[in-house]
């Protein structure tokens, strides 16, 4: 039983399931090595090849990987392949298709996503910081009530760390823009206007405290929602009639 331990990967998802491939060059499988280089052409059929026989995908290693054209829709399935955890840093996702993916907790910062399909994906608590979203895809998408930068942001200002956490507000700012701008250029105003109030909401936050600019931004958040949320100017015009009544 030993030796067949020693000769799989050793990598052990956050359920406590362990990968069952054959281990590379180390104690990992080809997937979850980070030192493999998976920069050849062919990566992306192989990583086709690999979830579609059932492969564990969770936590997987593509770190600068080729995938340009890669696809991962799964079809006749009601949920995506499943990439919670996954390592993205830098890959090339040119013209892929990533409909219904799940990349929870997932890395995809300065992925390239350009002209690639991400309708549906789920992106809570994916690192998105300078992802390339130059004409992708993504309606439907969900990010969450919060993404891991403003999350760490709030974590920091809590211990005291105003400094680190004043860094993490401004790189949540730069993704919030990113998700904005690109659902504007795609007319999906639905998706960007939410995406607009976290956005200058991130920017209140890296003001210093009790500061006239802060205080108006608040202001105007409170009072419209920074021009998003038409019902809460219903709301307080209603409250300033009735209040002009007494």
């Amino acid at each position: 039983m030993s030796d067949y331990q020693n000769e799989i990967c050793r990598y052990v998802n956050h359920l406590g399931e362990r990968c069952h491939a054959p281990s590379h060059s180390s104690e990992f499988c080809y997937w979850h090595d980070h030192a493999t280089d998976k920069s050849n052409p062919d990566t992306a059929t192989k990583l086709e090849a690999y979830a579609r026989s059932g492969g564990m995908m969770h936590g997987i290693s593509l770190k600068n990987a080729n995938l340009e054209n890669l696809n991962l829709v799964n079809h006749g399935c009601k949920q995506g392949f499943d990439l919670t955890g996954a390592d993205l840093y830098r890959a090339n996702l040119k013209g892929a298709h990533l409909f219904n993916i799940v990349l929870i907790r997932a890395s995809l910062m300065k992925t390239d996503l350009s002209h690639a399909n991400i309708h549906c994906a789920h992106l809570e608590e994916c690192n998105l910081l300078g992802v390339k979203f130059n004409k992708t895809k993504i309606e439907h998408i969900k990010t969450g009530k919060t993404i891991i930068q403003e999350s760490s942001a709030k974590a920091l200002e809590a211990q005291g760390e105003h400094k680190q956490a004043y860094d993490y507000y401004e790189q949540a700012e730069e993704v919030y823009r990113n998700l904005r701008k690109t659902s504007e250029s795609q007319g999906l105003f639905t998706l960007a206007g939410p995406y607009l109030r976290k956005e200058l909401t991130m920017r209140r936050y890296q003001q210093p405290p009790y500061s006239m600019s802060r205080l108006y931004s608040k202001v105007v958040d409170l009072f419209c929602g920074y021009g998003e949320d038409p019902l809460r100017v219903i709301f307080f015009s209603w409250v300033l009639i009735f209040i002009s009544r007494w």
